[in-house]
């Protein structure tokens, strides 16, 4: 699981990241959500962008008003941080 995060962040190639931040959606783990929320304010690839809103969205069940999201996410991620991060799992290492 761990591994996923800086290939969402970093990997070079776009459909990578967009494919991540899809896969990241599922996954209620402990730095998904500021994985997400990254990319959803610095990625350059609106495509990837337009993943990792579809990805927050089922992740928190919080729908934004528009499809890029900002800056309704990020008043939303601080507004419900602290209660959300109780529900999110610890990630481990992958063996």
């Amino acid at each position: 699981m761990l591994e996923m995060i800086p290939e969402a962040l970093h990997n070079s190639n776009w459909q990578v990241r967009a494919l991540v931040a899809q896969e990241l959606g599922n996954r209620k783990v402990e730095h998904v959500p500021e994985t997400l929320l990254h990319l959803v304010q610095k990625d350059d690839n609106l495509e990837v962008v337009k993943d990792a809103v579809a990805a927050w969205t089922t992740l928190t069940g919080y729908r934004p008003s528009d499809v890029f999201g900002l800056p309704d996410i990020a008043a939303w991620w601080e507004s419900n941080h602290d209660s959300f991060q109780k529900t999110l799992s610890k990630a481990e290492p992958s063996p």
